[in-house]
């Protein structure tokens, strides 16, 4: 079992993202946003972001290839939607307890 998944009373917790975010090396980066000038999913602001088309975690490579340039307003979501995958993913791997119910505690006997 995974450590920092279980809480001290054994139940089921999500893990602590604490590591940094995976970007594209610096040089990457720079070529990325010098290739991609204007943000490729509006065609009409700038772009400030050098973003992993394939995601890293869904198989995707640093690769200049696998770069986009987008702007923040059409990066936001998209990452949104990505951190929603991998809650997902996670959820559907992780092991399912079954309790039994306990009672009530004002419930008498």
């Amino acid at each position: 079992m995974p450590p920092g998944l279980l809480s001290p009373r054994g139940e089921w917790r999500l893990p602590v993202w604490n590591t940094p975010r995976r970007a594209f090396p610096t040089a990457v980066r720079a070529r990325i946003l010098k290739r991609d000038p204007i943000c490729r999913a509006c065609g009409v602001r700038p772009s400030t972001i050098a973003d992993h088309i394939v995601p890293v975690a869904e198989g995707g490579t640093d690769d200049e290839t696998n770069g986009q340039g987008l702007c923040s307003p059409c990066h936001d979501p998209k990452s949104a939607a990505e951190r929603a995958r991998g809650l997902q993913r996670w959820n559907e791997r992780r092991p399912r307890q079954r309790r039994d119910p306990e009672p009530h505690p004002g419930v008498i006997g």
